[in-house]
């Protein structure tokens, strides 16, 4: 089975869909905990969880999709969440702040550019 492009944009308009909910709802809870500890930092988490349930997310299913046909291996889809966890743990203790809103700017505007993308186009999807 060959990765055609109309596939990964489906996929990906899809995941795009549910990151925009995991975004409110991580964006509400990281400002609660942020007022009810007064500490600005953990406002930071929430881009970074969203960016990185968007690529992890995606890369699963993209592996789940054309992973059986022994195309693609599985060495980065398995490493992804790992490197996200470790970048989001390290930028609240301020070691990687610079890459952590590197991965928030990336995520976030493969999220939004997604989401003009499916408004523009009808997308039918059978899950």
């Amino acid at each position: 089975m060959k990765l055609r492009l109309e596939d990964v944009i489906d996929e990906a308009v899809l995941v795009s869909e549910k990151s925009t909910n995991v975004l409110l709802v991580t964006l509400l809870a990281c400002t609660l905990l942020s007022l009810i500890l007064s500490e600005t930092k953990y406002l930071l988490l929430s881009p970074i969880i969203a960016s990185s349930y968007f690529v992890v997310e995606l890369s699963w299913r993209l592996y789940k999709l054309h992973g059986e046909s022994g195309e693609l291996k599985g060495g980065l889809f398995a490493v992804a969440p790992y490197i996200t966890l470790l970048t989001a743990s390290l930028s609240l203790f301020g070691v990687l702040t610079f890459i952590a809103y590197i991965l928030s700017i990336f995520g976030l505007s493969a999220i939004l550019g997604l989401r003009a993308i499916a408004s523009k186009r009808e997308v039918i999807v059978i899950m």
